[in-house]
């Protein structure tokens, strides 16, 4: 499999906090995709607290051992004040193997 940015539009979720639209660009070497986006966290009251901008790395060839980083400072703090990284990690896996079961 050599997954392309094509492939990931469809693959990766959009809604439920995951508010803007992908960004996507390949490394260097070509051998992982890269994908931005920003998670849009909410106060106990409903108001917009912050954004979380994040990052996964994407091998082409495996998109199942993805890596989730998040981007600068205000996104680690959101993401531990509102313990983001359960929630994406669970959500794009999943999303991933939706995609890779209708697709094969």
């Amino acid at each position: 499999m050599n997954l392309t940015a094509d492939d990931m539009i469809e693959m990766l979720p959009w809604g439920s906090g995951i508010n803007a639209e992908w960004y996507f660009e390949t490394t260097k070497d070509g051998k992982k995709l890269i994908c931005e986006n920003l998670f849009e966290t909410l106060t106990e009251y409903g108001y917009v607290d912050g954004d979380a901008h994040f990052r996964i790395v994407v091998p082409r060839d495996d998109p199942d051992s993805f890596r989730l980083e998040f981007i600068g400072r205000k996104s680690q703090y959101l993401n531990q004040k509102y313990m983001l990284r359960d929630y994406l990690e669970d959500t794009i896996a999943e999303d991933i193997r939706q995609w890779r079961y209708n697709n094969t």
